[in-house]
């Protein structure tokens, strides 16, 4: 599986596999925030986009990488939408009361 290394202009790589890389390059023409498995980043930031040289053994880790879940999943999902800012209130509140709960 081919990877490629997305390089920003604060020096951090976010790895894409090939799959996604038809994605990214849409999201880029577009100048909308570009979301991938491995990361979220802001096309105005982006230095370029270059295949990902690695050993077999880091491209067999690479391959579990991309196979594990994301962290990015609800945002990569279409069907699933962000948080209204009244929303993420909500989730924060209910969140510090039960780790406050859970202190005592």
């Amino acid at each position: 599986m081919q990877t490629y290394k997305i390089i920003l202009n604060n020096g951090e790589p976010i790895i894409i596999s090939e799959e996604e890389l038809p994605k990214v390059i849409y999201s880029i023409q577009n100048k909308g925030l570009v979301v991938t498995k491995m990361g979220i980043f802001n096309p105005s930031y982006l230095v370029e986009i270059i295949p990902n040289q690695t050993t077999p053994d880091e491209n067999e880790w690479w391959k579990k990488k991309m196979q594990a879940p994301s962290p990015f999943a609800k945002l990569l999902s279409p069907k699933m939408k962000m948080l209204s800012d009244k929303e993420m209130t909500q989730v924060v509140e209910e969140t510090a009361k039960e780790e406050r709960r859970l202190k005592r």
